[in-house]
């Protein structure tokens, strides 16, 4: 079976949406994306202002497009209301029509808690390979996918087969993560109706009388809230916009001799707990609530420069 759509965006542009590292389910192959969402095959292609989209299911429709790729996000007004530097005005004038993701909460969490200290390429190679062992066929065009397992599934799972996915030390992280999902200690969804301090320090375990969850750290943590949580005032960061800060907004951080001498100074040092939250919070302060935006065009935008 198979299903197909035909929409007109003024304002989109797949391969920077897709390409940007926010998820790492889509792989491009010739002129279509290919990824599993919810479940479902979805192959999608954009010509200009054209996209069209083809799935393994009717469950497809416009609506499920528009709200996965935020279509009611109004991106024009969204950008102008970030470019308050010629630096993020060079960004999104070179990227304009990345939009972020209205991810799955689970999935999402799961693929950042299994991202630290990996490149994409590494982490959509876990993220298959989870999704192979544990997750469900689906057979579209004759050729094999898999959904991506849920959070009971992965908790019942020997940490060994998690580690042979090529987590690693991760392997844990996903487990204990799975288990406080499956036991209703985290319930990822209820966080959508939180601000973003609130959510965040659930996230940290902060307000859950437990150990701290291991594999989520404030990055992670951020990461998580922007892409499936309607964070959109959050500013993950790693080592791509730690260089842009240094770059390009240490003035910043004039008046902050902890942040300027041990973080904005040396791009290669790392960042300890209050620097990261400092750095993140003056970020999310000067580009204000739409801060996510500023964020994903400028990590983009720094990372394809630096490759190319």
């Amino acid at each position: 079976m198979e299903s197909q759509l035909i929409l007109q965006s003024d304002h989109f542009n797949l391969d920077f949406t897709l390409d940007c590292g926010q998820v790492f389910r889509w792989v491009k192959k010739e002129n279509w994306w290919v990824g599993v969402v919810e479940g479902n095959v979805i192959k999608i292609e954009q010509e200009n202002k054209i996209i069209t989209i083809k799935s393994n299911s009717n469950i497809i429709d416009e609506k499920f497009i528009k709200t996965y790729f935020r279509f009611d996000d109004q991106l024009k007004n969204i950008v102008s209301e970030i470019s308050k530097d010629n630096y993020v005005t060079e960004a999104v004038s070179r990227y304009y029509g990345l939009r972020l993701l209205r991810q799955n909460p689970w999935e999402c969490a799961a693929s950042f808690t299994c991202a630290t200290y990996k490149n994409i390429n590494s982490i959509k190679l876990m993220i298959s390979n989870i999704s192979r062992k544990f997750g469900k066929r689906i057979e579209f065009n004759d050729e094999p996918y898999y959904s991506f397992p849920e959070p009971e599934i992965i908790a019942n799972s020997d940490i060994n087969s998690l580690t042979d996915c090529g987590l690693g030390y991760r392997a844990k992280f996903l487990s204990e993560l799975a288990k406080r999902i499956v036991s209703k200690e985290i319930v990822l969804e209820e966080l959508i109706d939180y601000d973003y301090h609130k959510a965040k320090s659930i996230l940290l375990s902060k307000q859950l009388g437990k150990k701290f969850l291991i594999g989520i750290g404030p990055k992670v943590a951020d990461c998580i809230l922007l892409f499936s949580l309607e964070k959109m005032d959050s500013f993950p960061i790693d080592v791509w916009i730690k260089r842009v800060v240094f770059k390009f907004y240490s003035h910043l951080f004039t008046n902050d001799s902890s942040i300027k001498n041990r973080v904005i100074i040396n791009e290669n040092n790392s960042i300890g707990f209050s620097e990261y939250e400092n750095i993140s919070n003056t970020m999310r302060m000067y580009f204000g609530r739409y801060a996510g935006y500023a964020q994903e065009y400028l990590y983009h935008n720094m990372r394809v420069s630096s490759i190319s």
